[in-house]
């Protein structure tokens, strides 16, 4: 990319993201020096409608190649992360692969939480069973069949992502023969992925039917294989307890609960749930506050409710992991924290989660001593 004065032209874009609970807006502009010698990269965030904090990327004036460099790849990881923009704004970066991150109108069913004391209650109850949770990314996949069969992975936050390739073929083989567009919901663990729950199939529109009846079409649709396995079931108040103790033994993530009579219903239930994870260690979506010099570990941070900042400790960076830039989004595994405004407790790193952003690392998300929950 070789600019030139006649190229060079100043760039603003407005993305929001009203996904789940979120309601903001992030605005980018690419401006010439106040001299006219460089250029700088001005944002700003916050509440849609609401007052706007400068988050300034570019305070001394660069060569506009850089510049815009930066502004393309600001605005890409926002829209990779759930935001959108107008069509004519985002089109006309030539830079950024547009379809690479295209929001699409597929949405997730979440989990939520329980703890010790709901355990038996789910165990007990026969309209429910329960299924080995993953500790992966959530996958949703869907194939389109045309004139050709295409296959591509959708992200919790709605947004396309590529699948791995031995997924992408395995997929494209169950759908030969398939007519329009198939959707089903699952698990990525690297080149393999576990799928529990089919959306659509051949352009019908499966959510409202009960969870054991597209489990049952699900099964008779999809051949696993060794990148494509659907994951197991456990019904009997006997079966879900070997499971869960098989999990537990394994020192694999948890189990969830799902009622067997549940629709599809995208988002989080906040009541009248039918779908509940279950973890042995606790997990927490955080973001890397500072790197500690010299030392392969980070600081880590979560927000509260009114969009302040608090540091939870530090997190050592395993050999086979890259150390994560400052304000990455990264998960946490940890045994509990002590108590309010304490640091995590055995904190062990899993991965950097570009799926998520700074939406997710709350303080209400962090599992006290002594309590299921934050207070």
């Amino acid at each position: 990319m070789n600019a030139n004065p006649a190229t060079e032209e100043a760039k603003s874009i407005r993305l929001t993201c009203t996904e789940g609970t979120s309601f903001k807006e992030y605005r980018v502009q690419l401006v010439r020096a106040a001299d006219g010698r460089g250029w700088l990269l001005k944002a700003q965030s916050g509440a849609i409608g609401g007052a706007l904090k400068p988050q300034d990327k570019i305070t001394v004036a660069v060569p506009y190649e850089k510049a815009l460099k930066e502004y393309l790849r600001l605005v890409k990881a926002k829209l990779a992360k759930g935001y959108l923009g107008s069509d004519a704004a985002i089109g006309g970066m030539a830079d950024v692969p547009l379809r690479a991150f295209t929001s699409t109108d597929i949405r997730p069913m979440l989990l939520n939480p329980i703890g010790d004391h709901e355990l038996d209650r789910y165990l007990l109850d026969p309209q429910y069973s329960v299924e080995e949770k993953h500790d992966g990314e959530r996958r949703l996949v869907v194939v389109e069949c045309d004139d050709a069969i295409v296959a591509h992975g959708v992200n919790r936050k709605g947004n396309m992502t590529p699948l791995a390739d031995a997924v992408d073929a395995e997929m494209r083989t169950c759908a030969v023969g398939w007519r329009g567009r198939s959707v089903f919901d699952g698990e990525s663990m690297g080149d393999v992925v576990y799928l529990w729950d089919v959306l659509e199939h051949e352009g019908r529109n499966l959510r409202p039917l009960p969870l054991a009846e597209r489990r049952k079409i699900l099964r008779e649709v999809i051949k696993p294989g060794a990148s494509v396995r659907i994951s197991r079931v456990a019904r009997t108040t006997l079966d879900k307890r070997r499971l869960l103790e098989e999990v537990r033994a394994a020192r694999r993530e948890g189990v969830v609960f799902k009622r067997d009579g549940s629709a599809y219903v995208p988002g989080l239930q906040t009541t009248d749930a039918e779908w509940h994870k279950y973890k042995f260690l606790a997990s927490a979506t955080v973001r890397v506050m500072a790197l500690n010099t010299g030392r392969r570990s980070v600081q880590v941070e979560a927000r509260d409710s009114a969009g302040a900042w608090h540091r939870l400790g530090n997190v050592t960076i395993p050999p086979n992991q890259p150390i994560p830039a400052v304000h990455a989004i990264v998960e946490v595994q940890y045994l509990n924290v002590a108590r309010l405004g304490g640091s995590l407790y055995q904190p062990v790193y899993q991965r950097e989660r570009t799926d998520q952003d700074e939406s997710d690392c709350r303080m209400d998300q962090l599992k006290y001593k002594g309590f299921d929950e934050a207070a």
